[in-house]
């Protein structure tokens, strides 16, 4: 996104969001019988996967991210009853867009606004689990921050690294660095399973060609080792990391613990495989491992991020043996989602050429 972007332009950005966002909400209240707060909260994750994929054409940004709000593992977070107060949305909704108008005052940039005004609504989830009103690490929080994180890494990377035929972009500033690492930071104080998108976050801003004071890596250092230790106080409960991996599989054990060794066994990795499957259909894995072929082609920074968040997410994943694990994992759908979504502009930029060449040769053989 352009952080210098007026609101014109910032509405010609957000338009697949809006649209992605408007159709999810819908089916969450109407098919999924989901109350409106959270409804809106669900949707809101689309909007910003719609986000994401803006740069593939607004059609398929919009497909793209519906096609997330639909798999079974994100549409069982539909229907249930409101778990927070409506008078604390609404509070909340008002104070971000009190920021929004007033940083939009003070910067003249629309972007800026936005993503104040976005992190102000942030501030006041964890300030609402802080006093108790909500959940503490409220899953919701966590996937929309890691819809976020996603948006943020590509949209950088795209931007930096843009191939010869690629229309111009405005070059990066370390304000991005900065918005990216305090989007990083709260969603690690939410839930340290953010802290996954480390190895992501780091070969990004190497990738961005950004010169980064030694400070801010010294930060971004902190910040992670923050996450991890967090990660391995929740998830790395010692007698069970030693566990031993075949008889945890054997029992069909559940807990919600990492047990070190399950890496290594061939049933997790087709427990992992099959997860996928079972929200994209084979065909759907399929266009994803094309999708990402595909991107490692024409925009391999872009692919070599994403690869780096699926990585971390996928070997959680093997070594996690929580029943949790299909939320938790969301972030592997969004990626999935997003390489899948390449592979159907692809498909879309061969039919045309495969079109385009029959046309030409029918009209070679009529000039004959």
């Amino acid at each position: 996104m352009n952080v210098n972007a007026s609101p014109r332009e910032l509405l010609n950005q957000i338009i697949p969001s809006l649209l992605a966002a408007g159709i999810a909400g819908a089916l969450f209240i109407v098919v999924g019988a989901t109350p409106p707060v959270r409804a809106a909260a669900l949707a809101s994750v689309i909007g910003i996967m719609a986000f994401a994929l803006r740069p593939m054409g607004m059609l398929f940004a919009v497909i793209g991210a519906v096609a997330l709000a639909i798999t079974p593992a994100y549409w069982s977070q539909t229907g249930g009853t409101e778990s927070i107060n409506p008078l604390w949305v609404i509070g909340a909704l008002a104070v971000g867009i009190f920021i929004t108008a007033a940083a939009y005052r003070l910067t003249h940039s629309a972007t800026w606004g936005v993503a104040l005004g976005g992190i102000t609504l942030i501030a006041a989830a964890l300030i609402a689990q802080l006093l108790g009103v909500t959940d503490s690490r409220s899953l919701r929080l966590t996937t929309l921050l890691s819809a976020a994180m996603l948006a943020l890494l590509t949209d950088m990377v795209w931007r930096s690294n843009p191939r010869a035929d690629s229309p111009p972009m405005r070059a990066l500033f370390p304000s991005h660095i900065a918005f990216l690492l305090v989007t990083f930071t709260l969603g690690v104080i939410n839930d340290p399973m953010i802290a996954l998108f480390a190895p992501a976050l780091v070969l990004a801003i190497l990738l961005m060609r950004i010169k980064i004071a030694p400070l801010a890596w010294g930060v971004i250092g902190l910040v992670i080792l923050f996450g991890a230790i967090r990660l391995i106080n929740i998830y790395g409960e010692p007698n069970y990391w030693v566990y031993p991996a075949e008889s945890a599989i054997a029992a069909d054990l559940h807990v919600p613990f990492l047990i070190g060794g399950a890496w290594r066994e061939a049933e997790r990795w087709i427990s992992v495989i099959g997860f996928l499957v079972s929200q994209f259909t084979a065909v759907g894995l399929a266009l994803a491992v094309v999708g990402l072929a595909r991107l490692s082609r024409w925009h391999a920074p872009v692919s070599m991020v994403t690869l780096a968040a699926f990585a971390a997410y996928a070997l959680f994943g093997l070594i996690y043996f929580g029943g949790d694990s299909t939320v938790l994992l969301l972030p592997l759908l969004m990626i999935q989602a997003f390489w899948i979504t390449y592979a159907l502009v692809t498909v879309r930029d061969w039919i045309i050429k495969i079109t385009s060449a029959s046309r030409k040769w029918r009209g070679s053989q009529n000039l004959v």
